[in-house]
């Protein structure tokens, strides 16, 4: 009889703890672990008298405010489909808790009602079985981590009033084909979509300013994305290894992260176009390394640099296109495999600079708004084959010259007061003495002074 009775009662604890087990889709998050602006910390931590008590229910959390609510997880509801009110006892459910459903796999559909602000990270993270979402247009932002790991997730669309686009809200989303960025977003946080390897199309809106960093990484099913005329930032590896064939940076842009576009296998076509006289623009370190079917890149004016291995193992790149030449010789390349016209020759391949969509084959016409040529500024560049260096002119950038294999005459128009120096800063200067035969120049600029910075005396 005993026996009996210590089975019925193992029975009896096993089924209360399997219940108490079931009331959550996850362990309880460390508090510690995840800090977001978009979480909600107002919440009380003891639920009220008028808490809602229904045989089957979300749970809710009456804020501090006293005035809203937060839906702070599955409760008692079994069903699949899920449906968050708007109201508990007259008061706005304004916002989804962090961590509310997050691990809960069965959900397959989510309705947030439109009174909803804010989504707090990983609400939904490792929802593997939902489907789809709609982000009403209240809700300001999207938390980070959102939606990560609802590796399911084919639909999701979210309304113009989003302004913020968390990090890593839809990390891993890996069903997720198409995304419509409505034109209130201007943030796009780190790592957003990094992973979503279905993602096909993209559509960004107007008001769009910051891609962050890894935003689209590892997105191997994006073949074209038009960036707004907003955007002033894309961040590094923004864009690593998608397919991507073609580019235009807008001129709005000031910051193109380190390897931005890296490993973009697909990259074709990419188009600097000229920036406004209040916008510059600065690239990082590798930012289209390893674009192997790299061929054509357009630059305009207000571009300030290109960091090293801009353009490293471009090994098809064969064609620059430049809009104005006294921008261009202002451009500061971190070393030669920054310039585009650098991998021409270096592959044994036709280097093409065009101005103005014409082959830049005789450069008799340098204007005398051009002081500087800087350094690399001309190397790999094998269609060049005359230059002529104006007065203007008085320094001539190490390297300058490097590659340039069709170059038949350099003629200077100050024929004296040239000095040569392996410093940047000058010490230790040698003369140059200019031969008055073009053509004997050209072993001047391309051999015995190769590895030296120029400067012309008058301006020393």
């Amino acid at each position: 009889m005993k026996k009996n009775l210590a089975v019925v009662f193992l029975a009896l604890v096993a089924t209360l703890c399997l219940a108490f087990g079931l009331s959550a889709c996850a362990p309880a998050p460390d508090s510690t672990s995840d800090n977001n602006s978009n979480d909600n910390n107002n919440s009380s931590q003891t639920p009220p008298d008028d808490e809602p008590q229904t045989a089957e229910s979300l749970d809710y959390e009456l804020n501090l405010d006293g005035q809203t609510y937060t839906c702070t997880g599955l409760g008692t509801v079994t069903k699949s489909a899920i449906t968050i009110e708007s109201q508990i006892n007259g008061r706005p459910v304004t916002a989804i808790g962090r961590h509310a459903f997050g691990f809960c796999e069965n959900i397959t559909s989510v309705t947030i009602p439109s009174s909803v602000l804010s989504i707090g990270s990983r609400a939904f993270n490792g929802c593997t079985g939902l489907t789809s979402i709609a982000i009403p247009a209240n809700v300001a932002s999207i938390g980070d981590s959102a939606f990560e790991g609802c590796i399911n997730l084919a639909s999701a669309t979210i309304a113009n009033g989003v302004t913020t686009i968390g990090v890593e809200a839809f990390y891993n989303c890996i069903a997720l084909a198409e995304i419509s960025i409505p034109d209130s977003v201007t943030v796009i946080g780190n790592w957003a979509f990094n992973g979503c390897t279905s993602l096909a199309t993209v559509t960004t809106g107007n008001g769009l300013t910051t891609v962050g960093a890894n935003a689209f990484d590892g997105c191997s099913s994006l073949t074209a994305i038009t960036l707004p005329e907003s955007v002033t930032s894309i961040g590094n590896y923004a864009f690593r290894e998608t397919s991507i064939t073609d580019i235009t940076i807008p001129a709005s842009v000031s910051t193109v992260g380190d390897a931005a576009f890296y490993h973009c296998t697909g990259l074709i076509n990419v188009n600097i176009p000229d920036r406004a006289e209040s916008v510059s623009t600065a690239f990082g370190i590798a930012v289209f390394e390893e674009c192997e079917n790299l061929t054509s890149v357009k630059v305009g004016k207000g571009v300030t640099s290109f960091n090293e291995r801009s353009f490293k193992t471009c090994n098809k790149l064969v064609n620059v296109y430049i809009t104005d030449l006294a921008a261009w010789f202002n451009i500061d390349f971190a070393e030669g495999p920054a310039n585009p016209l650098f991998h021409n020759n270096n592959y044994k391949k036709d280097g093409n600079l065009y101005l103005n969509d014409v082959l830049i084959e005789n450069l008799n016409n340098i204007p005398s708004a051009v002081t500087a040529i800087k350094s690399f500024a001309l190397i790999g560049c094998t269609s060049i084959k005359h230059i002529t260096i104006p007065a203007s002119v008085t320094s001539i950038g190490y390297r300058t010259f490097r590659f340039t294999d069709q170059l038949e005459s350099v003629t200077f128009e100050n024929k004296t007061g040239w000095i040569a120096s392996k410093s940047v800063d000058m010490s230790n200067p040698t003369t140059v003495t200019i031969d008055d035969e073009p053509t004997e120049n050209v072993t001047l600029v391309k051999k015995t002074y190769l590895d030296y910075y120029w400067k012309y005396e008058a301006a020393v």
